[in-house]
């Protein structure tokens, strides 16, 4: 007779994607105060490559990467 309860190991290992879930979720969801660096140079009025180089020399916050970089808006 098989038993469908879940061994201690299976739930570790759900709690484990259930993590990885959420941040990736957190990285692709729009957070208030965040935007995309498109969004920062149309706002700043400058290009995309002046928002990166501003965010490489630590000017403006960053987090994610590629087509999710978000950079902190600045108010």
């Amino acid at each position: 007779m098989t038993s469908n309860l879940a061994t201690t190991d299976d739930v570790a290992r759900l709690e484990t994607q259930i993590a990885q879930l959420t941040d990736l979720v957190r990285q692709l969801s729009p957070e208030p105060g965040w935007m995309t660096v498109k969004e920062a140079a149309e706002s700043e009025g400058v290009s995309i490559s002046t928002i990166n180089r501003r965010v490489d020399k630590g000017e403006w916050t960053e987090r994610g990467t590629g087509s999710n970089r978000r950079v902190k808006a600045r108010r």
